[in-house]
């Protein structure tokens, strides 16, 4: 039985439905903001579950069951030796339908979808090419985003000024500073400067119309086929990358 460890088995509770239709589900996830509503995904939840968990659902005991011992698969924890060699591998890849992505501004990973397949497939599972890359469509909401560009972070550090001001006028740059700094030297005396420590909801600005660095030689409904090497660019400074394949293992 394969494990991802929490990274991605967080990603799977809650997502895992006995259902072979495309759902809409909504996912709250607010930590950092206190409340934000997050654009809900369609996901084939069979899919989810091979791409996420690399086990059937009939094989999962629930969380009580899990020992306290069981450590997560370190070639699934971004950083790793092992998950670095892994990604290596994932290079040359087919991508295929549910595969995970992250992005380097956002606090979540998210997934890589088609509404509707190419007529290509590998292992059940729709294979991709590189024009998936439709934001909110193709490339799903990552929920949290953190750059600084987005306007809807730009608005939560206006809000939190705004709010610390009208609360202590005569010294609301050290009160910004004690709740977002340890070190008294750092100071945020700027909407620019605390939007880099701000959370807003993330809206993907994809301005390309195919993913680079598909697979030339292999069509998939007349375009190349989707690569783990491909990345893409998010207009806010975020960089797109391929997480894992959304093959079974």
């Amino acid at each position: 039985m394969s494990e991802v460890g929490d990274f991605l088995g967080s990603v799977a509770k809650g997502v895992i439905k006995e259902t072979g239709e495309i759902i809409n589900e909504t996912v709250s996830s607010a930590k950092e903001l206190g409340a934000a509503a997050v654009n809900s995904a369609k996901y084939l939840s069979e899919d989810i579950a091979n791409a996420v968990t690399g086990k059937n659902e009939e094989s999962s005991k629930g969380e009580d069951s899990k020992s306290e011992e069981e450590k997560p698969d370190p070639a699934f924890i971004p950083d790793t030796d092992e998950c670095n060699a892994r990604l290596k591998e994932l290079e040359n890849t087919y991508i295929l339908h549910t595969a995970v992505i992250l992005c380097s501004k956002a606090d979540h990973e998210s997934y890589l979808v088609v509404t509707k397949g190419h007529g290509e497939f590998i292992q059940g599972i729709p294979q991709l090419n590189v024009g998936d890359c439709v934001p909110n469509v193709n490339i799903r909401n990552f929920g949290i985003c953190r750059s600084p560009k987005n306007p809807d972070v730009q608005e939560a550090a206006k809000e939190i000024l705004d709010k610390v001001k009208k609360e202590n006028e005569g010294g609301f740059i050290n009160k910004v500073k004690n709740f977002f700094f340890k070190s008294s030297g750092d100071v945020c005396d700027s909407e620019e400067s605390l939007a880099a420590n701000c959370a807003g909801k993330c809206d993907p600005q994809i301005f390309v119309d195919e993913w680079p660095d598909g697979k030339e030689d292999v069509l998939i409904d007349g375009k190349p086929a989707l690569l783990g090497k491909c990345k893409l660019s998010c207009g806010y400074d975020g960089e797109i990358t391929i997480f894992t394949s959304g093959q079974r293992d």
